[in-house]
């Protein structure tokens, strides 16, 4: 399941379905017990979780006025990357390997968008197969609701991968520094869930929904590379850290690994400046390549400080959560152009939903792909450093579950624990041949 997508069931499910966005099949599923069994996240998980838990009105006002005022605050751009920034987004367009059987990325408005049913808040028929230009121009419209048809007969088109470019400075080695942060995007019509879950969660999932089709649209499969902008340039180009999205939260790698290793949070750097990527069975959840073998790798559909523990390695397995793990059987290489949006387009800023609404919480629906966290974490270097841990990592285990917590409370919250994280991995294991090295 992808980003605040409980969250997202709850910010628009008062309102009415539109007549034919119910997916057949759909069955209403009685009993507490096995709705919790279902779409369980963790007992006490902070962060999203306990924004479903907030009353409705409160969970639906704070969320869409946070976001409201991060647009205002920071008006996204409306032309799309030009000139050296759409070099830089080619020079480093990751390489992506999927399964034989994993479904294939598609192109967003080609295959996605332009095959369905738009809808207005009161179930009215906008059109058939928008536009791009009529999706953007109701893209403010928070009740609004895509419902994608898929079509067997019609060949998809070639996968592509959506990149953009933000930029964002602040204190890092102990100067003040400017970063440019370039993300990638890749888009699946459907998302399933996590392949290694426990038995009792597979069940249910395949016995009450379509573990392979959790939700419609999954546009949060991101991998963005950080790069400190005095040192591009000079003509260096090698990142300082690499952030991938996993589900409903983000993890930071910094580079200085052994190649063909992803130990303990360490990235080796490709010589080819495009780093590998594999996509997790069914869930598509973005991991690094360390090689043709199928690996697993620890999961949750959301935090808690029982998950926390586990990831760290101070604590075992929450087994009466949705915990498991992501599977990869990287055999396919995939090698997409790029696509440059506009920051201002619906693909990122789409306030309604852009899937089918289904019953069961999280199964919904996700609105544009910029609500992949809450928006007191939208600043890249924010989340950049914030997502910084590996096993044996204590210190952010303590630290990291008052800080999202202050964070959905738009409370003040302090960067320094985490920045003194990675300054002091830094410090320890530097990037040799860098100028980053020096400092």
């Amino acid at each position: 399941m992808k980003p605040y997508s409980k969250l997202q069931e709850q910010r628009l499910g008062t309102d009415a379905a539109p007549q034919g966005a119910a997916p057949q099949g759909a069955r209403k599923v009685r009993g507490s017990a096995l709705l919790t069994a279902l779409v369980a996240h963790g007992l006490g998980a902070w962060l999203v979780l306990s924004l479903v838990a907030c009353s409705g009105s409160e969970g639906v006002s704070r969320f869409r006025l946070q976001y409201e005022d991060w647009y205002r605050t920071h008006p996204p751009a409306t032309t799309p990357p030009s000139g050296s920034d759409l070099a830089l987004l080619e020079r480093h367009r990751p390489i992506y390997w999927l399964g034989e059987e994993s479904d294939l990325p598609i192109r967003f408005y080609e295959d996605y968008i332009a095959h369905g049913t738009f809808f207005d808040g009161d179930g009215k028929v906008i059109a058939e197969n928008p536009s791009p230009e009529l999706l953007n121009l109701h893209a403010r419209d928070p009740q609004v609701l895509f419902l994608h048809r898929p079509e067997r007969s019609t060949a998809p088109s070639e996968p592509a991968v959506y990149g953009r470019v933000r930029r964002d400075s602040g204190v890092l080695f102990g100067t003040e520094r400017r970063f440019v942060f370039l993300t990638y995007t890749l888009v699946f019509a459907r998302s399933g869930l996590l392949a290694g879950l426990s038995w009792w969660q597979e069940w249910s999932a395949r016995t009450f929904a379509d573990a392979n089709d959790w939700h419609q649209l999954d546009h949060y499969i991101n991998v963005t590379l950080a790069l400190d902008e005095e040192a591009l340039e000079r003509g260096e180009t090698i990142p300082l850290a690499v952030e991938f999205q996993h589900h409903n939260y983000t993890r930071t790698w910094r580079l200085g690994g052994a190649k063909g290793t992803a130990d303990d949070g360490y990235l080796a750097w490709p010589a080819s400046g495009r780093l590998e990527v594999d996509i997790a069975l069914r869930s598509n959840e973005a991991y690094p390549h360390i090689g043709n073998e199928p690996q697993r790798h620890p999961a949750a559909s959301f935090l808690s400080e029982k998950v926390v523990a586990w990831f760290i390695g101070g604590g075992d397995r929450p087994t009466w959560s949705m915990t498991g793990w992501d599977h990869t059987a990287p055999s396919r290489r995939l090698d997409p152009p790029l696509i440059a949006l506009a920051p201002a387009d619906a693909f990122y800023t789409f306030r309604g939903r852009l899937g089918a609404k289904r019953l069961l919480p999280g199964r919904s629906g996700p609105p544009g792909a910029d609500y992949n966290t809450l928006a007191a974490f939208k600043a890249p270097l924010t989340s950049m450093l914030i997502s910084y841990w590996r096993p044996g990592l204590y210190g952010w285990q303590e630290t990291v579950p008052q800080t999202l917590q202050a964070g959905w409370q738009g409370q003040d919250f302090s960067l320094d624990p985490f920045r003194s994280f990675f300054e002091s991995d830094w410090h320890s294991r530097p990037l040799r041949g860098s100028v980053n090295a020096k400092r």
